[in-house]
């Protein structure tokens, strides 16, 4: 008998460490009910950033320049981190249940979609770029933006990063000096963004290695817009970096959120956050700064029309984008660009959206529409 309970004790504890595993390294539930507990009883120190000086004036000045040059300055861009049509191969799988897959295939990388349809026709879509947790249909608060997006008879299109989530899984692309080089990364080593600066093509020299984020993701949205009139993004963490660059790049999306998920690189010298390769790395930050990107993202065809932008962050986030900075970057905002940039700082400690800011936000954009 006491062998019995000994044998059933050992059993129950393998059981839960091979549970506790897979909760931690699969995410799976209740992982994100553990980890706000636990952030919400842990002590971290705030953050230390550098001290910095920045000329508002000097910035505005620069951002008024680029207003003059904002289609070249757009279409630049473009140039440099766009892939051609041509590249992208795009398909579509119904998965049932009003949802269909839109699969972009790029070189050796298939990077998935799911387009959630509302049962009535739909001229209203909202994208949603989850950050480095991957599968957005994975976090009750994505669920919860479904199901609001449904009652206000919008559409709605999840995405993942690279490498993340839908797009886990062996990739390959063209690197290095010699046409014939190829870089194969297994699912481990495609979830490291760094891997990526390897990217060389020669057929498209001119394009830097943020193409291999950008055009896939570019090309899904670009082929949808015309079935819509009013298109919104959202991205939070490494998502709110894509919905950075997309709502620069894409005129056509009428609103942003960037949700805990940027701020420009002198804030960044923090010992608490840097951020991934994409967000820094690129030689792009030297000739088009994230204040120049905010205003692209910002206006639209020309610098006379305005595209609400929002910024969250949460105040003592756990991971990044959070005060100092934050507060400091909120200043700067009213200064730069008063009349269509806005900043909502909330007080929290964790690394996650709030379905309750995202809808006040949707609903300021609808009360300033009438």
């Amino acid at each position: 008998m006491r062998l019995l309970k000994l044998s059933m004790v050992a059993g129950l504890c393998a059981l839960c460490f091979v549970y506790g595993f897979a909760t931690r390294h699969s995410k799976l539930p209740p992982y994100e009910t553990i980890r706000s507990a636990f952030w919400s009883v842990s002590e971290k120190p705030a953050p230390q950033i550098a001290s910095f000086r920045l000329d508002p004036d000097e910035i505005g000045q620069g951002l008024e320049t680029l207003g003059r040059q904002l289609p070249a300055t757009r279409a630049h861009l473009r140039d440099r981190v766009i892939l051609p049509e041509a590249y992208v191969d795009l398909a579509t799988r119904d998965l049932g249940d009003d949802r269909r897959e839109i699969t972009a295939s790029l070189y050796g990388l298939k990077i998935k979609s799911v387009l959630t349809s509302v049962p009535t026709s739909s001229r209203c879509l909202r994208i949603h770029v989850q950050g480095h947790g991957g599968d957005p249909f994975k976090f009750e608060v994505h669920h919860d933006f479904l199901a609001q997006s449904r009652a206000a008879n919008c559409d709605v299109l999840s995405m993942s990063m690279l490498g993340l989530g839908l797009n886990a899984g062996d990739a390959w692309f063209p690197s290095g000096k010699y046409d014939s080089q190829i870089t194969h990364l297994n699912p481990e080593e495609a979830e490291r963004h760094g891997s990526y600066l390897l990217y060389s093509d020669k057929s498209v020299p001119e394009k830097d290695w943020l193409a291999l984020f950008l055009s896939p993701h570019y090309h899904k949205i670009n082929s949808l817009l015309g079935d819509y009139d009013d298109v919104s993004i959202s991205g939070f963490s490494g998502g709110g970096w894509y919905a950075v660059w997309l709502a620069a790049l894409l005129p056509e999306i009428d609103a942003s959120i960037i949700y805990a998920g940027s701020l420009p690189l002198v804030y960044r010298t923090s010992t608490a956050f840097w951020g991934d390769e994409e967000e820094h790395s690129s030689e792009i930050y030297q000739d088009v700064d994230y204040w120049q990107l905010y205003f692209l993202g910002s206006h639209g065809m020309n610098a006379q029309e305005h595209r609400p932008m929002h910024f969250v962050f949460n105040s003592h986030d756990r991971c990044c984008f959070m005060d100092p900075a934050a507060s400091h970057f909120e200043s700067m905002a009213e200064r730069l660009y008063p009349d269509h940039v806005e900043v909502t700082i909330d007080e929290s400690v964790e690394h996650a959206m709030e379905i309750d800011v995202i809808d006040a936000i949707i609903a300021g954009w609808a009360k300033g529409k009438s």
